[in-house]
């Protein structure tokens, strides 16, 4: 038998080798796992496998802006961000914003 056959014999042996301590390894450590859960009576959202809502990993809650200008059409802004077409317009027109503020 050749060197390389033999070599290639001796993975797959090791391989199943692997595979069944593995397996005894990975219940071993099932088993510990449970115990520590039962003794310290610990539930799943404390070890971060609760629902989202259990956590406090929500999305942040967006703050709603005043508006501070406003005309008599029911437009709005609250004067963050690129200006809208009704304040470009009357500025345009030569309308100051100072006219949109509300009080």
């Amino acid at each position: 038998m050749s060197e390389y056959i033999a070599v290639k014999k001796q993975i797959a042996e090791l391989q199943k080798k692997l595979e069944a301590i593995k397996a005894q390894e990975t219940q071993a450590a099932i088993d510990q796992c449970k115990k520590l859960i039962a003794d310290f009576e610990l539930t799943a959202a404390q070890l971060g496998f609760g629902s989202p809502k259990a956590t406090k990993a929500t999305k942040p809650v967006k703050k709603v802006v005043a508006v501070k200008y406003a005309d008599e059409k029911g437009n709005t802004w609250t004067g963050r961000g690129r200006s809208p077409a009704w304040i470009s317009e009357a500025a345009a027109a030569g309308i100051s914003r100072d006219t949109f503020l509300q009080s």
